[in-house]
């Protein structure tokens, strides 16, 4: 059985209810933080929208923590939509450029949520950054973000993971971004997986090498002087950089160009990394495993991570981004691409940002 309790926005406690596993599919989709719905046996129930849902098994763990979508009441039941924690940072932002997307989004979050000149627009937000400052450039087009959007390109560029957790006793909810550094090696083929999916994205197998012009446009006459043309590699472990060294091989490339600034180099290896990083991780693997099973224990393997999967002798290369609680089984997802319309059409608008 599984307890849904209820919390409202100041973290009271609302309502409570015993749901049937067998009956319930719960949903946790890092990248597209879209809802999984959860039928309440009421006809009428004091939860909103807004409020918060920590879903445990009775006498057990904690499975996951949600913030209410929406709340429908019918005859025989409530329906209440649930997005997971991280979804109360769906909020728009000023991009003035990132060079590194860990302490760009912790200073964003404070900037806007935590420590906010307009006391009303803060949240009961504890943030705490564990992860080193680095270059770990993003490139996003126009002049605003959506949090929610950096937060899935920073864990398929960087296995970058921000973890939500509802912390009642203090009334708040703790956000820790981290690093991931679990890895795991996944034998589909074996009896104990008892589903297996798999869709490889448009890029897989594709593009290794990226050349990249430093362009200068006269502002008069608009001519286009090309200063330097300079190379980028996509190397075994995922990583991006310009060293012609331990390459992937046969050369796949592609073409680009940006215009001379003070912070070209950087603005570069953005570029790059955005422009290979397609090649990491795209793909939908779905794995169902009995959610005991002792030798994948699915359960607790994190998001974020890294994962050699051998499906018919052949290993792909993937991450854990997503997962599914049904009655007995678990389901982790894995990669980033989307076979669902809905999900499908969420990433298909972040990758037009």
């Amino acid at each position: 059985m599984y307890k849904a309790e209820f919390f409202a926005q100041d973290f009271a406690f609302a309502a409570a209810y015993l749901l049937d596993e067998a009956d319930t599919v719960l949903t946790l989709d890092y990248l597209t933080m879209d809802k999984c719905s959860l039928d309440l046996p009421v006809r009428k129930t004091p939860v909103k929208k807004g409020d918060f849902c920590r879903v445990s098994r009775v006498g057990g763990t904690v499975l996951a923590d949600f913030t209410v979508a929406d709340c429908s009441c019918e005859e025989s039941d409530c329906t209440v939509s649930l997005r997971p924690l991280q979804a109360v940072l769906d909020v728009d932002v000023y991009n003035d450029g990132i060079p590194d997307c860990a302490a760009w989004l912790a200073q964003q979050i404070r900037t806007y949520l935590i420590a906010n000149s307009d006391a009303a627009q803060n949240l009961a937000l504890v943030l705490e950054n564990t992860v080193p400052a680095a270059d770990r450039p993003l490139t996003l087009d126009g002049d605003t973000a959506n949090l929610l959007d950096v937060l899935a390109t920073a864990l398929t560029a960087y296995r970058l993971v921000l973890d939500a957790q509802l912390d009642l006793a203090n009334k708040c909810i703790r956000l820790t971004l981290g690093q991931a550094t679990t890895a795991a090696v996944l034998e589909a083929d074996l009896p104990n997986v008892l589903e297996r999916e798999i869709t490889l994205g448009d890029s897989y197998g594709s593009k290794n090498k990226y050349i990249l012009r430093r362009t200068s446009t006269d502002k008069e006459t608009g001519t286009v002087t090309v200063l330097e043309e300079k190379s980028y590699y996509l190397h075994p472990d995922g990583s991006v950089d310009d060293q012609d060294a331990d390459r992937i091989t046969p050369v796949f490339w592609t073409l680009g160009k940006l215009e001379n600034s003070e912070t070209w180099d950087a603005d570069a290896l953005a570029q790059a990394v955005e422009a290979l990083t397609p090649e990491q991780y795209d793909n939908e693997i779905r794995l169902t495993l009995r959610r005991d099973d002792k030798l994948v224990t699915p359960e607790t393997l994190p998001i974020g991570t890294e994962a050699t999967i051998y499906i018919g002798g052949q290993a792909y290369r993937s991450l854990l981004t997503g997962r599914e609680w049904d009655g007995d089984t678990h389901c982790l997802v894995f990669g980033k691409v989307r076979v669902d319309l809905t999900k499908k059409l969420i990433l298909q608008r972040r990758n037009t940002l």
